[in-house]
């Protein structure tokens, strides 16, 4: 999916930055909105830094 879509973020742009400063036009364009959200999970997906879900949501709920 995120091959066929453009990303809406310009080149050389603070991401995190940009779509905070634009998130009504990003969230107005279902592709655009589309690619962000897509994004964000595949990055997290395939972050192996993080932990599995099981030991994820058992340390938040111990909080």
């Amino acid at each position: 999916m995120l091959q066929s879509l453009k990303d809406p973020v310009p080149a050389n742009e603070n991401y995190k930055g940009y779509i905070t400063s634009h998130y009504l036009e990003l969230a107005a364009d279902p592709y655009k909105y589309g690619y962000i959200q897509f994004k964000q999970f595949v990055e997290i997906y395939e972050n192996k830094s993080l932990p599995d879900f099981d030991t994820y949501v058992t340390s938040i709920s111990r909080q």
